[in-house]
């Protein structure tokens, strides 16, 4: 089912786009809950700017361990004559988790109030754009659909 480069480019658009699109909110939501601690001594523990951190990071994070377990893997089964690959709804599955957090970071966020509140919304929806885009795509090439063909 997931092979191709279609499925590897949807993959990639995720991994990528995530980090991408929520790198910027989660800086300014940062840098804002660390002067409120500095100006006012409140220290809030801004859970939807967590979940939202952990979604951008998961991506990435997830692909860097899949990438070198691949590669020790492949080098320890070689001599013992192992056929050995990962398999790539793993990364999906990671990829689906990430999609959850940034879901979890917009619901949190709408409740929350602290200073942080309007770049996590804004990360998450930018995020969560990301995702539906991202699995449109690897749902459509799971179904035999390519974006390079009529």
């Amino acid at each position: 089912m997931l092979q191709g480069l279609d499925t590897g480019l949807a993959a990639l658009f995720i991994t990528i786009g995530t980090p991408l699109a929520g790198l910027i909110p989660v800086l300014i939501g940062w840098g804002r809950i660390t002067a409120q601690r500095s100006c006012t001594g409140q220290h809030t523990f801004p859970k939807a700017l967590w979940s939202l951190t952990a979604s951008i990071c998961i991506g990435p994070i997830g692909m860097f361990a899949f990438w070198i377990i691949w590669i020790i893997g492949g080098q320890l089964a070689k001599p013992h004559g192992v056929d050995y690959t990962l398999p790539p709804q793993l990364w999906v599955v990671l990829l689906g988790i990430g999609f959850i957090l940034s879901g979890v970071a917009l619901m949190v966020g709408v409740c929350e109030r602290n200073a942080a509140r309007a770049a996590v919304l804004t990360g998450s929806i930018a995020v969560a754009a990301v995702n539906i885009v991202g699995f449109a795509w690897l749902f459509s090439t799971s179904q035999g659909i390519s974006i390079w063909t009529n």
